[in-house]
């Protein structure tokens, strides 16, 4: 392999001169390699994926669009491109952006991901509600990082996947039941902001102690929290289904859905139409 091939196969993100404004993707590359094992545990033909929080769309959105772009599949962008009210940076730009989601736009059409991608510009517990259950194959939640958006967005789309399919999510960075107790107590009033700085106590020194514990609650310690495993990546995940289901989907078992129909016949929601290109 030539080493410009090569180094555009490492490149998950593109050059910062094709992201919007310069505004940079969410996740490292480490998250990056960690979402296409996870893909690849349900990679087939048809397949549907859905994100829950796709910021400006040139980080996760984007691994995801190149990894199953070649498969006819739905891949659905829930986010209502407000930014989230915890996050500093997120309202700075909001003084420049009345909504994000002419920047997502143009940055997916950057990677020609515009026929692959369907945006869905609502919050996460309007948007559950237009699917059938069991009928995604991979969720990936990236939204507001606050304790009860977390949990919200998990315990909405849970019931969603197929068994043996993937949910998965970002920035759980601690184990709630291994942190020190007086870090727990401490963390536990923020639980609702962005991320939490250790004052002193064992432990990480930062951390986004909402996704921790609502993952803890949701999952009692069954989800797989990678940060334990790979170092250099905060992704969670975890399989529904019993391991029968697990090895029908890896071997590439059972009916998958076709692109123009979900579950049941239903037809797939309705994307929100794409704005103008600028």
């Amino acid at each position: 392999m030539k080493l410009s091939a090569l180094r555009k196969k490492l490149n998950f993100f593109g050059d910062s001169s094709e992201w919007k404004d310069g505004i940079t993707p969410s996740i490292g590359g480490g998250d990056a390699k960690m979402l296409i094992r996870l893909l690849n545990k349900v990679k087939r033909e048809n397949m549907a994926a859905l994100e829950v929080g796709s910021w400006v769309g040139n980080g996760s959105t984007r691994v995801i669009t190149n990894h199953i772009r070649d498969l006819h599949a739905v891949f659905y962008c829930v986010d209502t491109w407000a930014g989230s009210e915890n996050v500093p940076f997120h309202q700075e730009f909001r003084k420049r952006y009345n909504t994000f989601f002419e920047v997502f736009a143009d940055n997916v059409r950057a990677y020609n991901g515009q026929d692959i991608v369907r945006p869905l510009v609502m919050p996460s517990t309007q948007a559950c509600v237009l699917f059938p259950d069991k009928s995604l194959d991979f969720v990936f939640i990236d939204g507001n990082h606050g304790y009860s958006y977390v949990k919200q967005d998990i315990l909405a789309w849970l019931p969603k996947i197929k068994p043996g399919g993937v949910i998965c999510g970002h920035d759980c960075d601690a184990c709630y039941a291994d942190l020190d107790p007086k870090l727990r107590a401490e963390s536990d009033p923020h639980v609702e902001d962005d991320y939490y700085e250790n004052k002193g106590h064992p432990g990480p020194k930062a951390f986004h102690a909402g996704v921790v514990k609502a993952v803890h609650e949701v999952f009692d310690g069954k989800a797989t929290l990678w940060f334990k495993l790979k170092g250099s990546t905060s992704v969670w995940s975890h399989r529904p289904g019993s391991l029968m289901d697990r090895l029908r989907v890896s071997i590439g078992g059972g009916a998958p859905a076709s692109r123009e129909e979900s579950v049941g016949g239903k037809a797939w929601p309705k994307p929100t139409p794409w704005p103008a290109a600028n």
